[in-house]
């Protein structure tokens, strides 16, 4: 085999590796993992919904909610609803 063959070979062999390290750190960081769909969490103040492809998409940032009074709003996952939800602070439990 020629050295130039071996040359092209061993690039094409880092470039897939490359390629897989990207993908693998990616799914790391992202901050994606496998949920059920429909289901919800809190995320500090962020409330996430479990989207149809099984990963977590931000559904409301409950930092930015306001009521009447002014009062601060937060994600509080124990919640009367049984799931977690948008709530006053005063009100999360």
């Amino acid at each position: 085999m020629s050295p130039h063959v071996k040359g092209i070979i061993f690039i094409a062999v880092m470039a897939g590796i490359a390629v897989a390290l990207a993908i693998t750190l990616g799914l790391l960081f992202s901050g994606c993992s496998e949920c059920r769909p429909s289901t919800v969490r809190c995320q500090g103040d962020v409330l996430e919904i479990c989207a149809g492809n099984e990963t977590w998409a931000e559904s409301e940032d409950c930092g930015e909610i306001m009521d009447a009074e002014n009062s601060p709003w937060t994600c509080c996952e124990e919640t009367d609803a049984g799931e977690p939800e948008c709530l006053p602070v005063e009100e999360c439990q």
